[in-house]
């Protein structure tokens, strides 16, 4: 499993946002890249158009 540096202290949200990341990258779903985040953010707001 992929070990992300963490600060030293972390706030109550950034501690459960680490423990969810861990349970979806243990799960074996692939994270989305910087660019996939960017095309999904895109796509949700209607920017995003298929070639047909």
């Amino acid at each position: 499993m992929e070990q992300v540096e963490t600060p030293k202290t972390l706030s109550d949200l950034g501690i459960k946002l680490q423990k969810i990341r861990e349970k979806i990258v243990a799960s074996g779903v692939i994270l989305l890249s910087a660019e996939d985040i960017e095309l999904e953010k895109a796509k949700r707001r209607g920017g995003y158009q298929e070639a047909e």
